[in-house]
């Protein structure tokens, strides 16, 4: 039991370094798209000065758009534009886990 507990931390540890040295679109568009995940499960964390932190989390559900260099996202009815440079983390809500840091 322990050996499969060893290779099953392995295989997580794998997937977070592989996703890591993935594009910011290349995860957002994964998480998008593959069937049984969703960005609703997700948030985003960016630099947002004036921000309590400087720091700002988004709601992966509000993402309307994925482009070239940036994300679109609603906001109080309003779209508005995030470029990739400010996209600190990606996270799990559910347990905060981080699955993708700059």
């Amino acid at each position: 039991m322990e050996k499969i507990g060893k290779s099953l931390k392995y295989l997580i540890t794998w997937h977070i370094a592989v996703v890591n040295r993935m594009k910011i679109r290349d995860v957002l568009n994964k998480l998008r798209w593959k069937p049984g995940e969703g960005l609703d499960k997700y948030e985003i964390v960016i630099v947002h000065r004036g921000a309590l932190g400087d720091v700002k989390h988004i709601d992966g559900a509000s993402i309307k758009d994925v482009a070239k260099g940036a994300f679109t996202y609603v906001e109080d009815g309003e779209e508005k534009i995030i470029p990739f440079h400010r996209v600190i983390e990606i996270r799990l809500k559910a347990t905060g886990e981080v699955i993708w840091k700059r």
